[in-house]
């Protein structure tokens, strides 16, 4: 007893010491026979505790002082302040003040006084409605969630609707307020934003969960500013100089477009090739926008955060919308595209490609390819008529954008797998495509499960295997992180290619939901131009 007394003089809070002496002292005799009460007694005599005593009576005391702010708009001054600072005549301390006026953290202190100064933070309960009968008044719960002085009701909620791209979970993130208020998501949610005039924190639940509440979720600001802090890790990887190799090897690394696969249950696939994206040895491209933006892929990356959406129903009128592949040289693009097709023929098509080659005996013109002379071809770059093209060994092959609107017209879902620039050129109002980023799973299932997989090329109706390498495995890796970092914002899906038929299943469910599910979500941009009527047809 004596400790706490003592302590009690020493925090001057007489009036809690003495109190919590009285509890100790009245709970003695029972105290070593019950563990409650000894935890009772350890958690009273914790300094801790006592820290938070002390601060609570010098708050008391600060309180019955009655302190009158001097204003209340601190933070809409320092922002005016700022712009005001931005045209005056630059110096050193005028660049610190503004670096100084623009951190978060000063921001959110700003924020936090004019809430205190505005006594905005004691929410106002409303009264109980006077047709309540006596009975059930005790059933009667009333839950309100207040941000400052603007209670969250449900029926004055945003129309703002955002796709996440990235996983968050508050219980992760030790930057949040609360973590109890924080909401989770994955990628791909579709969250609707209930209020965003916070810089560094929105309100928003997801988009069709019934039980799902408003919480807080990291501002479009926020998350932008921390993924620019972690720049990912495969724009660092220093780049191999590749070793000389053989002239099998360099069939092998390049892809090659002229594959046969033959009549397989009655159906001759015919456009199952790889995209053009040719080989890292030996192959050139002649589109010269595809090198731009392959090297772009070492440099400044897209910041993944929010996209806004809108509801979309698709008019009988309308074509269906275009599937896109993307994802590293060896993660399995051909084969998916392939089983889908076998999956339902009537349902999805793919393109047949252009080629400057001979016609082999066995091959038809339309059906293998479309065989044109090489001027032809060249013309037809000149007026931008392919998607994807390359050259290999002295011979054009290309995917030209009527290709696409041949398979579109006849009321098929073309798959095309192409390279993730391509990708930009084809994501428009006009095919709103519904892009899947295939990737590889991590590197040990990798090795797991390819360790019987082999790479297989058709040239000259020779077939050329190999085994996957480490080299493989690590290029397929650092490709498909480069990928997501620059292009990750035009990926509508994800699916991780480690088991195949678990892949391949949970490709196939998520396409049907696109055909069967009203309304899809698509970049609002691609609404602008599209009938007004949406709301009304979905």
């Amino acid at each position: 007893m004596h400790d706490v007394r003592a302590l009690a003089l020493r925090f001057t809070a007489p009036c809690v010491f003495e109190l919590m002496s009285l509890v100790i002292s009245g709970m003695k005799s029972i105290m070593d026979r019950n563990e409650d009460f000894t935890f009772l007694k350890s958690m009273i005599m914790e300094r801790r505790f006592h820290l938070l005593v002390k601060i609570h009576a010098r708050l008391r005391r600060f309180g019955s002082r009655n302190p009158v702010p001097v204003r209340d708009n601190a933070k809409s001054l320092a922002c005016n302040l700022a712009e005001e600072l931005w045209t005056q005549v630059a110096s050193a301390e005028c660049s610190e003040l503004i670096s100084l006026l623009s951190n978060p953290h000063i921001k959110g202190l700003l924020s936090v006084h004019d809430i205190v100064a505005q006594k905005g933070y004691d929410p106002e309960l409303p009264p109980l409605p006077d047709n309540i009968e006596e009975e059930d008044e005790d059933s009667v719960k009333i839950i309100s969630l207040f941000k400052s002085q603007e209670p969250l009701v449900s029926g004055s909620w945003s129309q703002l609707f955002v796709r996440s791209l990235f996983d968050y979970n508050p219980e992760e993130d030790p930057a949040i307020p609360c973590r109890q208020a924080g909401l989770g998501f994955k990628r791909g949610d579709i969250l609707q934003i209930v209020n965003q005039e916070d810089d560094t924190w929105w309100q928003a639940c997801r988009h069709g969960d019934s039980n799902s509440r408003a919480g807080l979720i990291p501002s479009r600001q926020l998350q932008e500013r921390r993924v620019a802090l972690q720049r990912p890790k495969a724009l660092f990887k220093p780049q191999r100089v590749p070793n000389k190799v053989t002239e099998k090897e360099e069939a092998l690394s390049t892809v090659v477009e002229d594959a046969d696969y033959g009549a397989i249950t009655g159906i001759h696939i015919a456009g199952l090739r790889r995209s053009f994206r040719l080989g890292r040895r030996g192959s050139r491209s002649g589109n010269v926008e595809s090198k731009r933006k392959s090297q772009e892929m070492g440099g400044a990356t897209q910041t993944p955060t929010y996209l806004e959406v809108a509801p979309y129903c698709r008019d009988h009128k309308e074509g269906r919308r275009l599937v896109l592949l993307v994802g590293p040289s060896g993660v399995g693009l051909s084969e998916m595209k392939r089983r889908l097709l076998l999956s339902d023929p009537d349902h999805y098509g793919v393109t047949v490609p252009h080629t400057t080659r001979e016609k082999r005996k066995q091959e038809k013109d339309g059906v293998e390819y479309h065989f044109v002379s090489r001027q032809t071809f060249e013309m037809d770059i000149v007026n931008h008529k392919f998607l994807e093209y390359g050259e290999h060994r002295g011979n054009y092959y290309g995917t030209s954008l009527e290709s696409v609107h041949k398979v579109i017209g006849e009321d098929k879902v073309c798959l095309l797998d192409v390279q993730p620039n391509t990708v930009q050129r084809l994501h428009t109002t006009e095919f709103k495509p519904c892009v899947v980023f295939v990737k590889p799973p991590l590197i040990q299932e990798l090795r797991f499960s390819r360790r019987k997989a082999t790479l297989i090329s058709t040239q000259d109706m020779t077939k050329l295997t190999k085994t996957f390498s480490e080299e493989d495995f690590e290029d397929m890796i650092s490709s498909a992180e480069a990928m997501d970092s620059q292009y990750g914002h035009l990926f509508e899906m994800v699916v991780v290619n480690g088991d195949f038929a678990m892949a391949f299943n949970k490709l196939r469910a998520e396409l049907e939901k696109l055909e069967t599910e009203a309304p899809q979500w698509i970049p609002v941009e691609w609404t602008s131009h599209t009938k007004q009527n949406t709301e009304s047809v979905c």
